[in-house]
């Protein structure tokens, strides 16, 4: 797994890869997961990865979240469900938590 900072050039990039492998056919069967609050995401809970299903888990700045046009590069969001005032987990405990989700 990659890490890709928020590095304005290397999100660029990370876009581009994204998006230039889709049109090449190189991951037609790959499901592009970000793990975001967004309108339109699922709860981690009720989302039930696919047996057999390769995906790309992406995760965003512990402030600033997946940017926009990340966002619009991704085939689905899940969000950790959270009780309370804070709205943000650390990165390196939201990914425990979505890859244990997709792996359990």
């Amino acid at each position: 797994m990659s890490m890709v900072s928020s590095n304005p050039l290397r999100r660029l990039f990370l876009i581009k890869i994204l998006k230039g492998k889709r049109i090449a056919g190189l991951c037609l069967f790959l499901k592009i997961i970000a793990a975001e609050q967004t309108d339109a995401g699922e709860a981690l809970n009720t989302f039930s990865p696919a047996d057999g299903q390769p995906y790309a888990l992406v995760f965003g700045h512990e402030v600033f979240g997946v940017q926009d046009e990340v966002l619009a590069a991704c085939d689905a969001c899940v969000e950790i469900p959270q009780q309370g005032v804070k709205h943000s987990l650390n990165v390196s405990v939201s990914m425990g938590i979505v890859v244990w989700h997709f792996t359990s």
